[in-house]
């Protein structure tokens, strides 16, 4: 069911993104609806791991671990969204693109911020499943 919610959300935020008349605010949720029903699946297991095990031997010889690599990504991201919001008041395309990759990071991420955002990537992805369930009354 999660593959579905990814796939439907992504494929909503894409048409939403085209359309003129939609508030900007509903392809960025969108966005991080498909990242974080993407990221709960084994596939977002997957990725996280690979992507801890790749940070970590580019930061290995520094020593630096990948989920301190990952981690950082992660905060710089974050402040991506939070600037571009506050600058003028609507998501952007880096602020959608990030809130699409920040579930996949928090999820990679240990300690309180990866706790803190997979909390919030688990609220997102039971919203959308929720929803998707509703439309489709199963």
């Amino acid at each position: 069911m999660l593959y579905v919610a990814a796939v439907v959300a992504f494929l909503l935020q894409r048409i939403t993104l085209r359309h003129p008349r939609v508030n900007n605010y509903i392809p960025a949720a969108l966005g991080f609806v498909a990242g974080a029903a993407l990221a709960e699946t084994g596939l977002g297991g997957w990725l996280a791991s690979t992507l801890v095990s790749i940070t970590g031997w580019v930061g290995g010889p520094f020593g630096v671990s990948g989920g301190w690599i990952v981690g950082g990504l992660a905060v710089i991201l974050t402040v991506i969204v939070v600037l571009d919001v506050a600058v003028d008041r609507r998501p952007d395309r880096p602020a959608i693109v990030a809130l699409m990759v920040l579930p996949l990071l928090y999820l990679a991420t240990g300690g309180a911020l990866g706790m803190v955002g997979t909390q919030l990537t688990g609220g997102a992805v039971d919203i959308g499943s929720g929803a998707l369930t509703t439309l489709i009354g199963g």
